[in-house]
């Protein structure tokens, strides 16, 4: 669960700000039905009901992005409910729903949402003691709006520039291993419960050390830049391909059977081979494929495809071989751990 929360930001508000809603809205709740206020009290039921329900729906899903723009919608209308059924009471809660918008969904589509707040509470002047107090309301409502506005902007760009430097590697641009390891949990997750297929290729380059001896490691670096580049140019958009470490990459191959698997091998092996060159000779690639097993940890199927790459290289390089589909027994499994 931790896991899955620092791998998924967006997750992480969702469930901070279903957990603070209910804290929040179920003592008014309880305190309105012991009040009299029977409608208002069933609001606030309704309300707690429909953001647990889509904060648990988004956790078995994984469809963040639909749950914020669900809480968001429902928080409004809840808001404009209560303040027409409590007047000045219920208004109070329009300045925290027009905040928590800019957490919840997108920028423009909070924008729009807060918009459509704004107007149907200044439709109601009943709310407003005056035509003064309605436009007071109209002013800090907008610049209430604009600043979480402003925050969001920022808050978002920053967020993009330090998940960037924390999960893509430096030289080649691609994900990097702590990135890999949350959406092979994912991708596991998604073959255990959803029965989709995935697969994973280890490559690793044949003869590197030689290239950094004998040309240097600018070199060197050249060629892994140009591996990555060759290797996405023919993948599909939801292929991912990682650094692993040194020059081991790993590709992750969703909704991939295992035909679809040696298919793709050897496309990649025959596209390295005419593609990838360092001083104008030919560098080639030894890769080791599995196909995810349902029941199986992620970190089983990537050294059954680890150990499939080594017994390629056992055999000459420039080759794939094909893992079996067989779980690694108690004593493999303990060793990969120690070893990881």
């Amino acid at each position: 669960m931790l896991e899955r929360l620092r791998g998924d930001f967006h997750l992480t508000i969702i469930t901070l700000f279903g957990l603070i809603a209910v804290i929040a809205i179920v003592p008014f709740g309880a305190y309105r039905f012991l009040r009299g206020q029977w409608l208002a009290g069933v609001v606030d039921t309704a309300l707690v009901g429909v953001i647990a329900t889509t904060v648990v729906l988004a956790w078995r899903s994984g469809h963040t992005r639909l749950a914020g723009i669900v809480i968001a919608l429902i928080n409004s209308t809840g808001c404009a409910l209560i303040a027409h059924l409590l007047g000045h009471v219920g208004m109070m809660w329009a300045y925290v729903v027009l905040l928590s918008n800019f957490l919840l969904t997108t920028q423009r589509l909070a924008f729009l949402i807060n918009v459509g707040l704004i107007a149907v509470l200044l439709l109601q002047p009943e709310l407003f003691l005056d035509p003064g107090e309605c436009w007071s309301f109209l002013a800090t409502a907008g610049l209430v709006s604009l600043f979480a506005l402003i925050y969001a902007h920022r808050a978002e760009s920053q967020h993009r520039q330090l998940e960037a430097l924390a999960t893509h590697d430096p030289l080649t641009g691609l994900p990097n291993r702590r990135l890999m390891e949350i959406e092979l949990a994912e991708a596991q997750r998604r073959r255990r419960t959803e029965a989709r297929p995935a697969a994973l290729l280890v490559l690793d380059l044949d003869h590197f050390k030689r290239v950094n001896d004998q040309l240097g490691h600018e070199a060197g670096d050249q060629v892994l830049r140009d591996f990555a580049a060759l290797v996405q140019s023919v993948l599909r958009k939801r292929d991912r391909l990682y650094r692993f470490g040194g020059e081991e990459f790993v590709l992750l191959l969703p909704g991939t059977d295992a035909e679809g698997l040696r298919a793709a091998s050897q496309k990649l092996l025959q596209c390295v081979r005419d593609g990838l060159r360092c001083a104008l000779a030919p560098v080639t690639v030894s890769m080791g494929g599995a196909s995810l097993l349902p029941d199986e940890p992620w970190m089983d199927c990537l050294a059954r495809a680890d150990a499939a790459m080594y017994l390629a290289k056992q055999q000459g390089r420039d080759r794939c071989v094909i893992a079996t589909d067989t779980p690694l027994d108690e004593t493999s499994r303990r060793q990969v751990h120690e070893t990881a």
